[in-house]
């Protein structure tokens, strides 16, 4: 039986994955939140009350995590990898993006990260521009700090629940986060699947 299945296991580890590259000008779903600002303004005329409010609705965007990067770097594009904050978009018009990391203290009944020094969160973000629904619990990440291998934070409580569950429509993005036992904040490596057919993504400090 064994052997009858190596031919199929030689094909899978033969293929490759579908690629990718940071993106210049990463997507947004069409379910993306928008954010409604309120802005008080002087009135024109006397005859008016004091003040005017004026409700402007703005789309949030991408835009701010690009200009956080700007002057940034270039080193993770020419190497193949991305900057964390940055957006990786494979061939087939999935696009992956993981935020800079935030330390957290973990919740008394959280699991795993025990024995490092640092717990580290960070926000992740799929927009699928594929054309066909795409399944995200495949979503598997790890990561290094310094020269130790982190560990997977699971906080409930901090909202660390792993990869979500319900596929992502065409068009549409999910976002979710993860923890990580660490050494070293401001020195990590993180290395992605989203799923079989996909190479790996690198995400850097």
């Amino acid at each position: 039986m064994w052997l009858a299945l190596l031919p199929a296991v030689v094909l899978l580890t033969a293929c490759g994955g579908t690629g990718g590259t940071v993106a210049e000008d990463p997507a947004a779903g069409d379910n993306r939140p928008t954010a409604t600002v309120t802005v008080t303004a002087p009135a024109g005329e006397a005859a008016t009350p004091a003040t005017e409010t004026v409700t402007v609705t703005v789309t949030e965007t991408v835009e701010a995590a690009s200009e956080a990067e700007e002057g940034a770097d270039e080193s993770a594009v020419s190497s193949g990898n991305a900057k964390f904050g940055e957006t990786w978009a494979f061939e087939d018009g999935l696009q992956v993006t993981v935020s800079k990391p935030e330390t957290f203290k973990p919740d008394e009944w959280s699991m795993g990260g025990e024995g490092y020094d640092h717990a580290v969160r960070f926000t992740v973000t799929i927009v699928n521009k594929t054309g066909e629904n795409f399944d995200p619990t495949m979503f598997h990440a790890t990561v290094q700090s310094g020269d130790r291998e982190g560990d997977q934070i699971f906080d409930s409580a901090n909202g660390l629940e792993g990869a979500p569950s319900t596929v992502i429509l065409d068009g549409r993005e999910t976002t979710f986060d993860i923890g990580f036992g660490v050494d070293d904040p401001k020195d990590i490596v993180m290395e992605l699947t989203v799923s079989w057919d996909h190479d790996e993504a690198i995400f850097t400090s």
